[in-house]
């Protein structure tokens, strides 16, 4: 699980913050785009935190679906949600006028009300009881931009460490683009990620005269023999993309590219490429490392230690 949802607080607290779990269901289902009829509220209740509409249409009708949403919050005991927490559900829903029964939990069902669950059904032959657990929640607030804000304001601890773990670039230029394959388009920004291929006419290897990006394999040998054939080039080297989305990897290959500036010959055109991929890649690296990369660049740079040894 990324998100903890023992960040919320419990439910029988007396701080004023009891009623959270049921503010979040609320707006959690109105995100996914239920119509929201009962806000939560303190005091008796009937067996009901919320109650919600959605709409299904049809080509000449309009039907809507009221559901009755019970909130349980056990994340911080643990312990499941058993039938015994969720009683005479068929005469809750005649109660409250609902078509059909919505668990909203923070744990998981016990068997015995899944069962129960899995059991229900409508007059009319169709399913009306539905449970969103934790993992479901979870899955559902990560797909999108949206979902996340409403986790950044539940789940402040747990989404500050996700977007650590999991970047996206930063918003710097207006129209940002990715460094794709010269082969076949595709970005090269993905965990999977692409090379930077240096190419020299001749025997010089103190000279770059071309630089291609490709992903690995099929395509990076398909543009190799392509400017080989038609150019006669020769490869001079390579380095991982990936490399120049990891920030302190970043400014190390842009130091080591002023430096070979220095040693090397490098075309025009190669240093626009190279500017461009350093371009390209700066909004990944405006950004903290994630766990993953920083045992990347311990690697790297214990590596280049013994290299110098």
């Amino acid at each position: 699980m990324i998100l903890d949802f023992k960040e919320i607080p419990e439910a029988n607290s007396k701080n004023g913050l009891q009623d959270t779990f049921e503010l979040f269901a609320r707006d959690f289902l109105e995100y996914l785009g239920y119509k929201i009829i009962t806000d939560p509220n303190r005091g008796p209740d009937g067996k009901v935190d919320l109650i919600v509409e959605e709409k299904y249409k049809g080509i000449a009708t309009e039907m809507t679906f009221r559901w009755l949403v019970s909130c349980k919050h056990y994340a911080h005991t643990g312990k499941s949600v058993s039938d015994s927490n969720e009683i005479n559900i068929q005469e809750r829903l005649i109660q409250h006028n609902c078509d059909g029964f919505m668990g909203f939990y923070s744990t998981l069902c016990s068997s015995s009300l899944a069962n129960l669950i899995n059991s229900m059904y409508s007059p009319n032959g169709k399913k009306n009881a539905m449970v969103y657990d934790h993992e479901k929640i979870e899955q559902f607030l990560l797909r999108n931009q949206e979902g996340q804000k409403i986790a950044s304001r539940f789940f402040p601890q747990s989404y500050q460490r996700y977007t650590i773990e999991h970047p996206t670039p930063a918003e710097i230029f207006e129209f940002q683009d990715s460094i794709r394959c010269e082969c076949c388009g595709k970005s090269l920004m993905e965990p999977q990620g692409g090379v930077c291929c240096f190419l020299r006419d001749g025997e010089d290897e103190n000279c770059i005269d071309y630089v291609y990006f490709s992903c690995k394999g099929m395509c990076d040998r398909k543009l190799g023999n392509l400017y080989k054939m038609q150019y006669g080039f020769q490869e001079n080297g390579w380095e991982e993309i990936s490399d120049f989305c990891v920030p302190q990897l970043w400014i190390s290959n842009l130091s080591s590219f002023h430096y070979d500036m220095k040693i090397h010959r490098y075309s025009e055109k190669a240093i626009d490429k190279m500017n461009m991929l350093f371009e390209k890649t700066f909004p990944w690296v405006a950004r903290h490392l994630t766990t993953k990369e920083k045992e990347q660049y311990n690697d790297l740079f214990i590596h280049q230690i013994l290299q110098l040894k």
